[in-house]
């Protein structure tokens, strides 16, 4: 039995109503999969700031910074803590060591 009689299908005629949604659809998923890594990546980044900054609000941490250092940077203690975390999550090494 042939199917493309059957249910009335003309493949050709098919392509030339629908290629420009079929290509726009090929390149949309393209894109996604080429996003993909740099949005997995900032996620990480989010959870490494996330991670450090909650360790340096500790006080034994931040008592490697004196005040002056802060005021210096007008931040307070959790600002200058992020701060410290995105800086250490971008260089990829702990500060203190």
């Amino acid at each position: 039995m042939d199917f493309k009689k059957a249910l009335n299908i003309n493949t050709y005629e098919w392509w030339w109503k629908h290629r420009r949604v079929v290509t726009f659809g090929g390149f949309l998923v393209l894109f996604g999969c080429w996003l993909n890594p740099v949005i997995q990546e900032s996620r990480n980044k989010n959870a490494c700031v996330r991670t450090y900054s909650e360790l340096y609000t500790v006080p034994e941490i931040l008592e490697k910074f004196n005040a002056k250092q802060l005021a210096e940077f007008g931040l307070n203690t959790n600002d200058f803590a992020k701060a410290l975390a995105y800086q250490t999550c971008t260089s990829q090494k702990a500060i203190g060591k």
